[in-house]
């Protein structure tokens, strides 16, 4: 695939001296999975994470980079870290190929013998793979994975109490790739560190925005995309481009990928005009053919992108290495906070230099029609504008910004209207505030460049602690609306704008495909298993892909599972809904998000906010989140509220 956005990304990087010798190699290197890359992987790219834990059933998922036969879960009594006594449940599955090096495995063990598990105890779990090892296999877990707390030999779990005044339970939302600050479930392991042998955590409860769909930056989308086509599609003979296509039938916009060059990396969001210039009033391709109100220039379009992403989120296995190298992210990192100075001739502040140093002739020319005694140079003048740069916060995770160009505009602003009867002299001035403002775009664009390298290596870093935590406590997840997009379902005239259009409707099919295999399954497998709508809809989501997403009586199923309208009629229903009514119940055998955990004392609910909504008000009033129908469709029969 078309690599030109990574290229301009290295470019850059090169030429303006922020990375150089090794860590320019690395950089290069990044692009996107090799095949000796992939080779090196792990056989589990994402995971274990321990989903569901009842007293008769616990629940571990599992990515592999390639097929295994099956795979066993055993549980064991835990004696302090060591197993103790025989296998106390048991499950096996064969892993489902969503892809080439994307095979995916809910494994449920069950009681092997009439013995349940016991409240408040703590159980270790392992994962059999045969003569090819286990989760004390390096091969499997990768090399220096550490999945284990204290010095237990496996993962733990553990189950709820049964005095809820004992029960301890984590929550959390809302976790992007690509956020300033610190990623808050690294904490997640440090609690579990300081708690372990105490009244550690039984749960975790993910609520919503476990991925950004709809805000990414250059970087994660071009990694997500590359990094997507190669785990469904794997290589081509040229062991470079991807195979991967990804069909629309019966539509005009036959392919969501390859793209439309309009369309292509950075481009999906990108509301420019033909001379290139940011233009707000335009519609981008996300407004125009999906009918979304996402304000980015990224957004994670296709299946491969949004399985991708997940991984991304909650694995490092597949993150380039520059990513994670630490010495590099903290070299950066001091020379910001060391600041500006001259003898600098490589990286951070020399990469800035030079590319104002690189449009000197235009900002010369500016400073001199304000005022014409202007005689200073670059190595006097651009030193000044890297002293005006400042992060919000202090934080080196947000992008700086430089009063410079804003206050020179600003000057030549003012003098243009002085000089207003001077037509010459007023188009001189227009002309060169438009140049220094394309100047500070730039300026501010590969700013954000280096920023996003930052955030990405810090997030990245954070992940081994990630995947530990999320071994060893039960994990419960639930959408909000940055699964699929910004704002989704958001009012009515929301809904009958994205769901009339292909591009709308294949975004939101997939966003949701994805998490019904990263997130829904572990919620409550028992509507998985193959006499299942979601065991149906796992093997109809299988065989689709495997025709490269190009076959329309599979997509029908997948589509009706996931209350996507396929058809004609389906469509139209969704374009007359009434004041007052919620999205059409026309689907059958399709999957429910909300569900339960029920125990001796308390029982735990959640509910889907967002494919239950009603839309009390008019066409651009916000929707009813849980509506009284959605009540009643969603809590147990006994427990709804008068």
């Amino acid at each position: 695939m078309e690599k030109t956005f990574y290229q301009d990304f290295f470019n850059a990087f090169k030429s303006h001296k922020l990375l150089t010798g090794n860590d320019l190699s690395s950089f290069e290197q990044s692009k996107g999975l090799t095949p000796a890359q992939i080779g090196a992987l792990p056989m589990i790219i994402c995971g274990p994470i321990l989903r569901r834990v009842e007293p008769n059933a616990v629940s571990v998922w599992v990515v592999l980079k390639e097929p295994v036969v099956s795979l066993d879960l055993l549980i064991f009594n835990d004696n302090n870290g060591k197993i103790s006594g025989n296998v106390l449940l048991k499950g096996t599955a064969t892993p489902i190929a969503f892809g080439k090096h994307f095979h995916a495995c809910l494994i449920t063990a069950k009681p092997v013998s009439t013995d349940l598990l016991q409240e408040n105890k703590s159980y270790l779990y392992d994962l059999d793979f045969g003569t090819q090892g286990s989760l004390k296999t390096p091969a499997i877990v990768g090399n220096g994975t550490v999945l284990t707390y204290l010095n237990y030999d496996l993962p733990a779990l553990k189950l709820p109490p049964s005095d809820p005044a004992q029960l301890h339970l984590v929550h959390g939302s809302c976790r992007g790739i690509g956020c300033t600050g610190e990623d808050a479930l690294v904490s997640l392991n440090a609690l579990l560190t300081e708690t372990w042998t105490k009244n550690r955590p039984q749960q975790l409860f993910l609520t919503g925005d476990q991925i950004y769909a709809d805000e990414g930056t250059d970087i994660t989308e071009h990694l997500t995309t590359v990094n997507g086509n190669i785990l469904l599609a794997g290589f081509a003979a040229n062991n470079i481009d991807t195979a991967w296509e990804e069909k629309i039938a019966g539509t005009e916009k036959k392919t969501v990928w390859p793209p439309d060059p309009s369309i292509g990396l950075g481009k999906r969001g990108d509301n420019r005009n033909e001379k290139g210039k940011n233009d707000r009033e335009m519609r981008s391709y996300i407004h125009k053919h999906c009918g979304f109100t996402a304000s980015t220039d990224q957004h994670v379009f296709t299946l491969a992108e949004f399985l991708a992403t997940y991984l991304h989120t909650w694995s490092d296995t597949i993150w380039p290495a520059i990513y994670k190298n630490v010495p590099l992210k903290n070299a950066l990192i001091g020379q910001i906070k060391e600041g500006y100075k001259p003898a600098n001739t490589e990286g951070y502040w020399a990469y800035f230099f030079n590319i104002v140093n690189s449009h000197w002739t235009d900002i010369f020319e500016a400073q001199k029609l304000y005022n014409s005694n202007f005689t200073k140079v670059p190595t006097t003048e651009i030193p000044e504008i890297l002293n005006a740069m400042k992060f919000p916060e202090s934080d080196v995770y947000q992008t700086p910004t430089t009063s410079y160009f804003d206050d020179l505009m600003k000057k030549l602003g003012k003098k243009r209207d002085e000089i207003k009867n001077n037509q010459s002299a007023v188009e001189s001035m227009t002309a060169s505030i438009a140049k220094i403002k394309d100047i500070k775009d730039e300026f501010e664009h590969k700013a954000g460049w280096v920023t996003g390298l930052l955030r990405r290596m810090n997030f990245a870093q954070g992940l081994p602690l990630v995947r530990r935590a999320l071994a060893n406590i039960s994990t419960y997840m639930m959408f909000d609306d940055h699964e699929v997009t910004d704002d989704w379902h958001l009012t009515r005239e929301w809904v009958q704008r994205a769901y009339s259009l292909p591009m709308g409707r294949r975004v939101m099919q997939n966003a949701l495909a994805a998490f019904a295999v990263c997130q829904a399954w572990g919620n409550n497998p028992e509507r998985y298993t193959k006499d299942q709508p979601g065991g149906q809809f796992l093997d109809n989501l299988r065989a689709w892909i495997e025709k490269k997403c190009d076959d329309k009586p599979l997509e029908e199923k997948i589509a009706n599972a996931l209350k996507i309208p396929f058809k004609d009629e389906q469509i139209a229903k969704f374009q007359q809904i009434k004041k007052g009514e919620g999205l059409p119940a026309i689907f059958d055998n399709h999957l429910d998000w909300h569900f339960r955990l029920e125990y001796a004392k308390y029982e735990v609910i959640v509910l889907d906010g967002r494919t239950f909504r009603s839309f009390p008000g008019s066409l651009y009033s916000p929707a009813e989140h849980i509506s009284r129908k959605a009540i009643d469709a969603q809590l147990p029969i006994g427990t709804t509220p008068k």
